[in-house]
């Protein structure tokens, strides 16, 4: 008799339990599951969001390199639904120097420009803030291409930003302060100067006598 009472008393224990914690188990095992299907599906969006990105750039990317960009809405958008993905950034690059090349100067500005202000990557922002400089020298806007070349950059840009500075200097007529950046930007080279700066460099003489 007693060992019946135990286990009756085990039993109503037992239900007495699950009772009190059944709610809360399940609960557990709600957001248990919740979280398991969750990140299978942030896993399974991101793949799939981040390779919708990358064949909308590939295919911005080849009509930049045959000379017909003519899908300018992929461009657009990559722009507005992929924004937080590089493609977004590298296609709006690929456009502006497609732009550019054409004499477009202000579609050119506009790609660049979205470029630098969307790039969460060191490089592409770099990149983008000294091909935009490029194109603010070439249409003769000297001021807003020092503010851009006087950003805060990594080494590895030095060159590239030294450069344009000598152009910019050049533009302006101070061959001094030119031969100033080309020989920063030849020296951070290390020796791997290209022909072409090293040209604009000798082209400006030795530097003047105190």
């Amino acid at each position: 008799m007693q060992d019946f009472e135990t286990e009756e008393q085990q039993i109503e224990a037992l239900k007495k339990w699950w009772k009190e914690n059944s709610s809360s188990l399940f609960f557990g095992l709600a957001i248990g599951l919740a979280g398991i299907f969750g990140w299978q599906y942030y896993n399974d969006y991101t793949t799939t969001h981040s390779q919708t990105a990358s064949d909308l750039y590939n295919v911005v990317s080849q009509q930049v390199k045959s000379g017909e960009l003519t899908d300018i809405n992929k461009v657009e958008q990559l722009a507005k639904e992929f924004s937080d993905t590089p493609y977004a950034v590298m296609a709006a690059m690929a456009a502006a120097s497609y732009y550019f090349e054409k004499g477009e100067t202000e579609e050119a500005i506009k790609q660049y420009q979205w470029a630098l202000d969307n790039s969460k990557i060191e490089e592409n922002t770099h990149l983008a803030a000294t091909r935009l400089a490029t194109v603010y020298l070439g249409a003769g806007q000297l001021d807003k291409a020092e503010a851009l070349l006087n950003r805060p950059h990594p080494d590895a840009f030095t060159a590239r930003y030294e450069e344009l500075k000598g152009d910019l200097y050049v533009a302006r007529g101070d061959n001094q302060q030119a031969r100033t950046a080309y020989d920063k930007a030849i020296n951070s080279m290390q020796g791997a100067a290209t022909p072409w700066l090293q040209l604009k460099r000798d082209n400006l003489g030795e530097a003047e006598e105190g």
